[in-house]
């Protein structure tokens, strides 16, 4: 018997299907979506400062920051980006 294409090859073979990295155990799942990512659609508005900041520019922004002897914050919100403007416009 000769088989012509992938589909019939599996029914041949049927009662073994091909793993599905969805049910192995201890495979890490990893969403590559690029618009998913922290930094590519992430921005905050600071009516303080008047600018629309990006995650990628906060990051620029907070390493200036800590270079001027600012104090380590957590997270990309609102309350940091004004901290770290702050530091950086005086």
């Amino acid at each position: 018997m000769k088989i012509k294409n992938f589909k019939s090859f599996l029914e041949a073979i049927s009662g073994m299907e091909l793993p599905s990295t969805k049910d192995l155990v201890n495979y890490g799942q990893e969403d590559n979506s690029p618009m998913k990512k922290l930094g590519t659609t992430d921005v905050i508005h600071s009516d303080l400062f008047g600018i629309v900041v990006t995650y990628d520019q906060y990051q620029d922004y907070y390493i200036k920051y800590l270079g001027k002897g600012g104090t380590p914050l957590h997270g990309f919100n609102l309350e940091n980006l004004e901290k770290v403007l702050g530091v950086l416009n005086n």
